[in-house]
């Protein structure tokens, strides 16, 4: 017997594109998706406990399985921010060198097609996500294939004086089981977005950096329906992003610049206005978000005995649109 350690696991995503929950390219070769700290596929197979008349007993007379639902849980350090291109749904890969390539993130609605999907109901870009759980030999490997996942809720943390972290809750079709050789995948030595690159400005521009923010969390919401209808399986046939939300979460250290701005123009007058927030690592290597229709839902501002007062503000945006700057080639799968 050996155990399973955590030095030996791995974590990577295929692309899928044609048919929805088909990985596409080699299929011995996985994708690197960040620095993973922690990774968690579950499958709900609706296992029913059944009791009857004239079963005789009073203990469960039968066990059976009904509807099969697939999620996956996973954080990570962030090298890159491939991720936001299924979160938000569209990307767009721009020419460049090696020194620095843009890719600029865009909204979908239900009516926009997907080059990377086929069918009537244009897919929702969706992953292929492989666990593996290892020991030298192959046949004792532990290995969890999630596939025709969708991020149904996207989540960066930027604490303070820390890395960066993304939380990727999704939702998919199926997963399947392996205990032989895991996918090969090739380790990024690019160093992780760190949160004191980070600054915000609001009305967006770059002479107009909020003070003291200490953190910030910033959520992109899908509410993804992923029911496995009656349609001859008991797998999902295809999950479906409804009513997309933001918000956008701040703790500053209040301040004679903002505080006045943020509880009586924005949260008591209910006054409109962009965001927008910027991490620069490098002029080749930085992350770029505009948040359009933005105001401040709430704000929490207590008064304590304690040095500095601090303030958390909930900022609820309408629209939201990105650029990034890296050293990878494309975010699609082509």
């Amino acid at each position: 017997m050996a155990r399973f350690i955590g030095d030996q696991t791995q974590t990577s995503i295929r692309f899928e594109s044609g048919t929805y929950a088909n990985p596409s390219g080699a299929a011995d070769t996985g994708e690197w998706l960040g620095m993973v700290q922690n990774c968690n596929i579950t499958e709900e197979v609706g296992r029913i406990s059944a009791r009857y008349n004239e079963g005789g007993t009073r203990n469960v007379q039968q066990k059976f399985d009904t509807v099969v639902r697939a999620r996956a849980a996973v954080t990570f350090w962030p090298q890159d921010f491939r991720s936001l291109t299924y979160a938000l749904g569209s990307c767009v890969d721009a020419s460049g060198t090696a020194a620095g390539l843009t890719h600029t993130f865009s909204e979908t609605n239900s009516d926009n097609t997907n080059a990377f999907t086929s069918g009537l109901d244009a897919p929702f870009m969706s992953f292929t996500l492989d666990d593996a759980k290892q020991f030298n030999p192959t046949g004792l490997n532990h290995i969890k294939t999630a596939k025709g996942l969708m991020v149904n809720q996207w989540t960066l943390n930027q604490p303070a004086a820390d890395v960066c972290s993304i939380d990727l809750d999704c939702v998919g079709q199926q997963v399947t089981y392996a205990s032989g050789a895991a996918l090969s995948v090739t380790a990024s030595t690019v160093k992780p977005y760190i949160a004191n690159n980070t600054s915000w400005y609001l009305p967006s521009g770059t002479s107009s950096k909020i003070n003291e923010v200490n953190s910030s969390v910033t959520r992109i919401m899908n509410n993804i329906v992923a029911e496995p209808w009656q349609n001859g399986s008991n797998f999902v046939t295809q999950p479906y992003p409804t009513n997309r939300d933001y918000s956008v979460e701040l703790r500053v250290d209040a301040n004679t610049n903002w505080t006045k701005a943020f509880y009586d123009q924005y949260f008591k007058g209910g006054s409109s206005f962009n965001l927008w927030m910027q991490n620069y690592a490098t002029g080749s290597k930085y992350l770029q978000l505009t948040f359009s229709g933005c105001h401040v839902t709430a704000m929490d501002d207590p008064s304590t005995f304690s040095a500095g007062q601090e303030q958390t503000i909930t900022v609820t945006p309408n629209s939201c649109a990105g650029v990034c700057r890296d050293q990878i080639v494309s975010y699609n799968p082509w």
